[in-house]
């Protein structure tokens, strides 16, 4: 079996009653229906003493405390600067002394690459100069061809020594 709940009976929902149409109420009357707390006023001598001593209490001790803050942060800044000053010409005397190393380098290099250049192109005239010797030779060797005469069948020194021993032998007997 289930079990409702429902509210007791005779209860009743207490509404509350508003004007419905609030544009229509005057701007005066309005002010009455928005809860505001009631305040005490404070007379003006009262308002006044309390501004002169926040005004003294600020221009005595806050101020020359903020002051004393102040020139503090300003002293860093001003020495921070003069050492950020005395690094950018250490830097800068550093780069200068760096582009003349660079400079003379470069000037090294292109005497270099030059000499270099020089050299490549003297190997490869001193190489073109051999193979026209080389060729010259070969030409010379073949016109020396024709000029020469050959014997064939000719006894060389060697064997004509070595005859003449034998009939020398032979011949005695």
């Amino acid at each position: 079996m289930s079990i409702i709940r429902r509210s007791p009976r005779g209860n009743k929902v207490h509404q509350v009653s508003s004007k419905s149409d609030i544009s229509n109420i005057e701007p005066e009357n309005l002010l009455n229906y928005v809860g505001r707390r009631q305040k005490g006023h404070r007379n003006e001598d009262q308002r006044k003493g309390i501004d002169d001593f926040l005004k003294d209490e600020i221009l005595l001790s806050m101020l020359p405390n903020w002051k004393k803050d102040q020139v503090l942060i300003l002293s860093k800044f001003c020495s921070d600067i003069v050492e950020l000053k005395q690094q950018n010409t250490n830097v800068q005397s550093t780069n200068i002394e760096m582009e003349n190393a660079l400079t003379f380098i470069s000037t090294q290099y292109e005497d270099m690459n030059n000499k270099i250049i020089n050299l490549e192109r003297e190997r490869k005239e001193n190489y073109n100069y051999i193979l026209s010797l080389e060729n010259r030779l070969e030409d010379v060797q073949k016109r020396l061809k024709f000029t020469v005469i050959e014997f064939r069948n000719l006894p060389t020194p060697a064997q004509n020594i070595k005859q003449e021993i034998w009939f020398k032998r032979f011949a005695m007997f």
